[in-house]
């Protein structure tokens, strides 16, 4: 966020003129926090942002995992991308992480959303609905 727009009206903007001076701090703070440290607050913070409609219908902005692999692509004659909600882990006690990657992969049984994450169990990003992932 450009620092004039930001201070152009400071009575108003109180908190977006600390975030905008502070903003290589807040970087540094959330780039160290671990992966899943990461995904729970922006999900914390995306969800605030939820926007219901007359008659209930909702818009939510989710994480989301785009996977490209141009050398992959490239022989099989595709360019295509994935993309694919991020899934909320939902961990048990015996659960782990796969530092390798969002290789977990599965469909929301409830509202169809394609899911990948780095954990096997997780909440559907959309609409919170439990989700083993394969």
């Amino acid at each position: 966020m450009p620092y004039r727009r930001v201070v152009s009206d400071v009575d108003d903007h109180r908190e977006a003129v600390f975030a905008a001076l502070n903003r290589p701090r807040l970087v540094e703070a959330l780039g160290r926090l671990s992966l899943p440290g990461l995904i729970d607050l922006l999900d914390e913070v995306l969800r605030s942002r939820t926007i219901t409609h007359d008659g209930g219908d909702e818009e939510r902005i989710v994480l989301a995992v785009a996977a490209w692999y141009p050398p992959r692509a490239k022989q099989e004659g595709s360019d295509e991308a994935y993309l694919a909600a991020l899934g909320l882990p939902d961990l048990g006690p015996n659960d782990r992480y796969y530092p390798s990657g969002f290789c977990q992969m599965g469909t929301c049984r409830t509202c169809r959303t394609e899911i990948v994450s780095d954990v096997k169990r997780v909440l559907c990003p959309v609409c919170r609905t439990p989700r083993s992932l394969t």
